[in-house]
Parts: structure tokens; C-alpha cells; sequence
């Protein structure tokens, strides 16, 4: 069985002898650009005209795929982009296909279909399960074991494992619980475990928001650079040093000396460049001197 356009009218072959013997140029598909052969022949499904009258059954598919158009349903909005004419299928059945579907065939098919279709649901209701069941419990079951770690694995049960994890610190464990004992307090954790993970996802979100809010300020930047404080001058520090170890010293004294070391190193930073510039002259003169005693001798 096979999916074929509804082009009764068009033969290909004669028409395409029928182009050979005009010597007009052999139509060609609107998509691919390609020939028709017969495996592949070109079809009119539309009233286009010209250049673009023909096109590959294939190409065909592809483009209406392309465009979200499941062709296997029956009834779907199939028209030309161009000419807006419907496009139409029809449904080829093999010459040796028998009227009636075969029972095994029947029951093979529908057993298989109904198995995808419980295992669908059953993955997705599984999943759903063990996501907002089994993580909140599990949350439970941890917390009691990283209490009785921290309390040197001492249990209030230590011949039932299982009620310790379900019943944790508690004092009045019961020895032989009934189901619905056991289903009460399993739900009385799982409510205990969503508290707990909604405090823990609020705390996180309040602490990021706060974080945020701290990172857009421009003072967070000049604290981690350290530019931050007041900034004095090499000769505000000088007399701040001088203020602190010598309490008792008059302002106007401090201000002089301040002002005499200023005008000493100036004095030395000049003499060192003034050492650093005559120092190539007096090569040059030694040189000079070598040359003339060479000469004289």
C-alpha cells in the first residue's frame, strides 16, 4: 500500500514524447529542479502553469512536511502556496493485498500498540512518582541518617532497620506497626520534607537576590580593589606620620620639616639625574684622551 497523487490526467510518458518530438525542453520539478523518470515522474497537481507545473511526488512530501503537514490524515489543509488549488491523495493498494485484514496480523498489531501505549504512560507516571515522591523521602531518610551519624549511629530500634528510617527519633515507635500506621507517618515525612525544601529553595533565592543586589552596586567593585577611603599626598601621610609619633610637636614645626625633607629628596633626585647625564660625557672624554696619547707616541 502506498500514497500516490491524484493526477489521473497525466501520462507521462506521452508527454513526454510528446516534447521530444516538438523540441520544446523537457519539464523539470519545481523543488529539485531534476527531470522526471520512471521510477520518479513529474506530476500536475495543481493549476500552476510553466516552469513550475511539474514537481516530484518526494519533493512534494518534503515541501508539505516542511510546512507541518502530516499527509497520512486524512482531511489535512493541503493546498499550492501559489495557486492555492487542494492537493489530493489517493491511497494504492497492491494487486495481491486480500480484502480482509488477517486475525494474527490484527491481534499482533494491537497487542503491540496497546504495549506502546501502556509503556508511554507508565514511564511518564514513573518518572512523576519518583520525582515528587521518592526526592522528598528520600530527603527524609537522609536527614535521619546524617542525625544518627552525628549521634554515633545509635538508633532507638536496632532490631528493625526499616522503622528507624520511617519513624527516626521519635519515642513512641511501635514494634509492630500496622500499613496504615506506617502510611500515616510516611506521609506525616513526605510533609515534613516539602517544609523543609521550600525553606531551603526560599533561603537559596533570597540569598542569590541578595548577592545581586550587592554585585550592581559600584562601591562592590572599589571594595574588591581596595580603592576605597580617603586619599592624601605623600606630604599629608609625612606630617599624618609625624602627628602620630610625636603628639606634643607644634603644627607649624611639622609643616616645616615636612617641607625641608620634600626640598632634600628633591635635591637628591636632582643630583642623580645631573650624575646620570655626565656620566656618558666623561666616557667620551676619556676616549678622547686615550686617542691623543695613541697619536703622541
Amino acid at each position: 500500500m502506498s500514497s500516490n497523487l491524484n493526477n489521473a490526467d497525466y501520462d507521462y510518458e506521452q508527454d513526454q514524447e510528446t516534447h521530444e518530438k516538438n523540441g520544446g525542453n523537457v519539464q523539470s520539478c519545481r523543488i529539485c529542479m531534476l527531470e522526471g523518470t520512471y521510477d520518479n515522474p513529474l506530476f500536475h497537481p495543481c493549476k500552476c502553469k510553466g516552469s513550475i507545473k511539474y514537481i516530484h511526488q518526494v519533493c512534494l512530501i518534503e515541501w508539505l512536511q516542511s510546512k507541518n503537514v502530516d499527509v497520512t490524515k486524512p482531511g489535512a489543509g493541503m493546498v499550492c502556496s501559489i495557486c492555492n488549488h487542494p492537493i489530493e491523495f489517493r491511497t494504492l493498494y497492491d494487486e495481491s493485498m486480500p480484502d480482509k485484514i488477517p486475525f494474527l496480523l490484527l491481534v499482533k498489531h494491537s497487542t503491540l500498540k496497546i504495549f506502546e501505549t501502556f509503556n508511554y504512560y507508565f514511564k511518564f507516571t514513573l518518572i512523576g512518582f519518583l520525582f515528587f515522591g521518592g526526592i522528598p523521602l528520600s530527603w527524609n531518610i537522609w536527614g535521619k541518617l546524617y542525625t544518627a551519624t552525628v549521634d554515633d549511629f545509635s538508633f532507638p530500634n536496632n532490631s528493625k532497620w526499616h522503622l528507624n528510617l520511617i519513624y527516626g527519633f521519635e519515642k513512641n515507635v511501635p514494634q509492630s506497626p500496622k500499613p496504615l500506621d506506617i502510611l500515616y507517618q510516611l506521609a506525616i515525612n513526605y510533609r515534613f520534607s516539602l517544609l523543609q525544601i521550600l525553606m531551603v529553595l526560599v533561603v537559596h533565592a533570597i540569598a542569590y537576590l541578595q548577592y545581586d543586589m550587592v554585585v550592581r552596586e559600584p562601591i562592590f567593585y572599589k571594595m574588591i580593589l581596595h580603592k576605597i577611603g580617603l586619599k592624601f599626598t605623600k606630604q599629608e601621610l609625612a606630617m599624618q606620620t609625624l602627628r602620630q609619633r610625636f603628639p606634643d610637636m607644634d603644627p607649624s614645626d611639622v609643616d616645616v620639616l615636612v617641607n625641608v625633607l620634600n626640598r632634600q629628596q628633591q635635591d637628591e633626585s636632582n643630583d642623580d639625574d645631573t650624575s646620570d647625564e655626565d656620566l656618558p660625557q666623561n666616557n667620551i672624554n676619556d676616549e678622547n684622551d686615550g686617542q691623543l696619547e695613541d697619536i703622541g707616541q
